[in-house]
């Protein structure tokens, strides 16, 4: 996923989903909660902010491709 905050806004209305964006000079996170959600569900969506872009979080085993898939271990 990549945009700026108008299409983080509608990502989030459309899906129903917590964002959660990481500072990428400080790795600070910043939590967009979604009816009460505040960005600890597996239905959160992670993010990562370079400058004035954002950029989908990978799983460092992959896919580097594609959807992100996302697996939490706990």
């Amino acid at each position: 996923m990549w945009g700026d905050d108008i299409e983080l806004e509608a990502f989030r209305r459309a899906f129903g989903r917590a964002i959660v964006i990481y500072d990428a000079s400080t790795g600070t996170p910043y939590v967009k909660p979604w009816e009460g959600d505040e960005g600890t569900s597996l239905n959160t969506v992670h993010l990562w902010k370079s400058e004035n872009h954002y950029e989908s979080v990978r799983n460092k085993d992959g896919p580097y491709e594609g959807p992100s898939m996302v697996v939490y271990k706990v």
